[in-house]
């Protein structure tokens, strides 16, 4: 994926330090949901979670935002 995402910026584009701004909000929001995922698992337990993030998967394919 990160190898996509280089090129992508690299020839779609122009300004390096939008991508390098994107990059990074991206990256400090995947460690943000860790956290707050990791906090849903240990109170409701693996299953519950996953039904969620399955249900909201389901919601995003048939309703695109």
């Amino acid at each position: 994926m990160a190898n996509n995402y280089k090129v992508y910026g690299l020839t779609r584009i122009a300004d390096d330090s939008w991508v390098t701004l994107v990059g990074s909000i991206g990256s400090a929001s995947n460690g943000c949901s860790r956290l707050f995922w990791a906090a849903l698992y240990d109170r409701f337990g693996f299953k519950k979670v996953y039904f969620i993030l399955m249900a909201i998967q389901v919601c995003h394919f048939f309703f695109p935002i």
